[in-house]
């Protein structure tokens, strides 16, 4: 039976406040690692084929154009209305 106690841990953890400061801890990470390091988009349309299908969902690797100039071939993301449209 320990399997079906791991489990019910696993799925139902006991709510204590080093549950709370792992959650707030995680949370932190993924809006700092998804808000500005890798920023997810979705693909509308098909103005990128044949690189990209007509709908889908991409990341944007930000840390690659730090320290070169986007080259030729690469494809770039632009913020566009705030962060409410990325072209």
């Amino acid at each position: 039976m320990p399997l079906n106690r791991n489990l019910r841990n696993f799925l139902f953890p006991s709510l204590t406040p080093r549950f709370f400061l792992r959650v707030g801890v995680l949370a932190l990470c993924a809006y700092l690692f998804f808000g500005h390091v890798c920023i997810p988009f979705r693909i509308q349309g098909l103005s990128m084929a044949p690189t990209y299908g007509g709908s889908g969902l991409n990341f944007c690797w930000t840390p690659r154009f730090l320290f070169s100039p986007p080259e030729r071939h690469n494809t770039v993301l632009v913020r566009f209305a705030g962060n409410r449209v990325m072209l």
